[in-house]
């Protein structure tokens, strides 16, 4: 049985984790999406 504390901490953590992979998903779209711009202006990150 859970405690109140460690489920809230658990729920907090997957939903930290999801929305760090959805920012780093698009964020990853992007780049890609713009590739042969930013390689153009000669800005390789």
């Amino acid at each position: 049985m859970y405690s109140l504390t460690s489920a809230n901490r658990y729920y907090l953590y997957q939903g930290f984790v999801r929305m760090n992979l959805g920012i780093d998903g698009l964020f990853k779209i992007y780049t890609i999406g713009n590739e042969g711009r930013w390689n153009r202006k000669g800005l390789n990150y």
